[in-house]
């Protein structure tokens, strides 16, 4: 443990809720909903305001962040503000729960979303154009007759907006695969068919790529390279649970462990190993499961079946449960952590 990889986690962890947070606190507030509390880090407030009816704070521990919406924590009933403020009427349109359907699922999404959209932005960083700068004489490539300066448009049936995914399609074609290319070249857009060698044990056509990166496409490609890593990571997550491979989860001692060794590899890995961290709480946090967001999801999903809220009883049990499964959860991740050592 270093002074370096403690703040490379504060930094990272601490960004993810944060965002993750300000997500809910956003469009609770675009919508109408009473925000009580909006918080930076956790623990006794350094410093404390209110503004509009809601309390910021800047806490002692800068681990990202809470909010607190008026209504959420107890359904039944309203309580009054720490600071004596009186309570709401169980009617009143400020309440979470009173607020329109729609509203309230997209509070709730908005705070998973916030962490794909920052997961995107920081991809953007890695952005290469699928523009070929160079070619191997005599391979794959240049037999076909691709040239420097031709753009890759699609593979197959895969469009290629982006190097990475020309890398993808490249990289998992079996050896002597033979790749319908499609590639502009002076504004026209032509077809060739490359035949793929294999290198190290994966495709290899022999083309290396790069250009100018203007941000609004490298921001489309970060976005692009978000969609394809949360589509890899869920089906590594399926084949998992389906038995196909091993079962790798890590706790707050393996992510710190991860970050320590990204941020000693330079700002590069951290950057992408924050955007992977950023995908994988999204993902996370809307799994079907109460305390989650996807557990709010869940009971709106069944309130718009029954045509009426689950009974607040129901609902606490049923968070009182997730909330034990979550623990359990962090715990075994925690001593497959220690296990790994």
């Amino acid at each position: 443990m270093t002074l370096n990889g403690i703040v490379a986690f504060v930094l990272v962890f601490g960004t993810i809720v944060l965002v993750h947070e300000l997500g809910h606190f956003l469009v609770a507030k675009a919508v109408g909903v009473m925000v009580r509390d909006f918080s930076i880090g956790f623990g006794p407030a350094l410093v404390r305001w209110r503004r509009r009816g809601t309390y910021y704070s800047l806490r002692l521990l800068p681990l990202g962040g809470f909010v607190r919406l008026e209504g959420m924590e107890n359904p039944a009933e309203s309580p009054p503000g720490d600071q004596g403020e009186p309570p709401l009427a169980p009617s009143d349109p400020r309440r979470f729960t009173n607020r329109p359907m729609w509203q309230r699922v997209l509070t709730i999404a908005a705070g998973p979303a916030m962490n794909f959209v920052l997961a995107g932005v920081l991809l953007a960083y890695f952005f290469v154009p699928p523009v070929v700068q160079g070619i191997e004489p005599g391979g794959p490539a240049a037999v076909a007759g691709i040239e420097p300066g031709d753009r890759i448009v699609r593979i197959g049936d895969l469009r290629t907006p982006t190097g990475a995914r020309v890398q993808r399609a490249v990289l998992t074609a079996p050896e002597g695969a033979r790749l319908p290319v499609w590639i502009e070249r002076d504004g026209r857009i032509r077809q060739v068919v490359v035949e793929v060698a294999r290198q190290d044990g994966r495709g290899y056509i022999g083309i290396r790529m790069g250009g100018a990166r203007p941000w609004p496409q490298a921001l489309y490609g970060g976005f692009v390279q978000m969609l394809d890593s949360t589509g890899d990571i869920v089906r590594i997550i399926a084949r998992m649970l389906g038995g196909r491979e091993p079962v790798q989860v890590a706790g707050p001692v393996g992510i710190f462990s991860m970050v320590q060794e990204a941020a000693q590899q330079g700002p590069a890995n951290l950057i992408g190993l924050a955007a992977i961290l950023n995908i994988n709480l999204g993902l996370i946090n809307l799994l079907p499961l109460p305390v989650l967001d996807g557990g709010w999801l869940l009971f709106m999903g069944i309130e718009w079946v029954r045509r009426r809220p689950l009974e607040p009883q129901l609902q606490s049990l049923a968070q009182m449960v997730g909330l034990m499964l979550l623990i359990g959860l962090m715990l075994l991740a925690t001593y497959f952590d220690l296990l790994r050592g």
